[in-house]
């Protein structure tokens, strides 16, 4: 793979990241992470959840996640280095899946943890907005804004009526999809 095809599959979402020596793979219905699955509503869509887990130290467990929330878990008794998570779901409306492994504690590492990009479920092209997200996101721009003018950070010149002109754009951007979250 050479260095242009490995910032082009960055940018499309097909990565994971990890702190430890853990390799893994996520699937739903076969499209890998950073997929947009486009789903026509009015009747429900079966979705099968899968992640291989590769690891050259102890893994304890994998999760599968839905809009965050851990939906299917496997632990791990005893010494693991590779295993595989399946789990069916039914989707209603739209989501994302997205799986996590916990690792244990080995020699140069504090933790082998992993977590893989999204596969995001589009019902009737409407792209998943969960609201304690974006308050979440809201709450992160305001302490943004409050640390900025707390230490007085912005530089020279105009930058602090840019900040705070990209800080309110940011805030406007989270409000507005906010007031179309479910």
């Amino acid at each position: 793979m050479n260095w242009d095809t490995l910032l082009a599959r960055f940018r499309e979402g097909r990565n994971f990241v990890t702190n430890g020596p853990v390799l893994m793979t996520f699937h739903v219905n076969g499209e890998p992470m950073g997929s947009v699955v486009q789903v026509a509503g009015g009747r429900p869509y079966r979705a099968h959840l899968t992640a291989e887990v590769t690891s050259h130290v102890p893994v304890k467990r994998v999760e599968l996640l839905r809009n965050g929330q851990v939906i299917e878990s496997k632990t791990v008794s005893g010494v693991a280095t590779g295993l595989r998570l399946e789990h069916e779901v039914e989707v209603t409306g739209s989501c994302w899946f997205a799986a996590r492994v916990v690792g244990e504690p080995s020699r140069g590492f504090a933790s082998t943890d992993a977590h893989s990009g999204p596969v995001y479920i589009h019902v009737d092209g409407k792209s998943t907005l969960v609201k304690q997200d974006l308050e979440l996101m809201i709450r992160w721009v305001d302490r943004f804004e409050a640390l900025l003018e707390e230490r007085n950070n912005f530089g020279p010149g105009d930058n602090r009526q840019r900040a705070r002109a990209m800080i309110a754009q940011a805030r406007a951007h989270f409000q507005g999809k906010l007031a179309k979250a479910q």
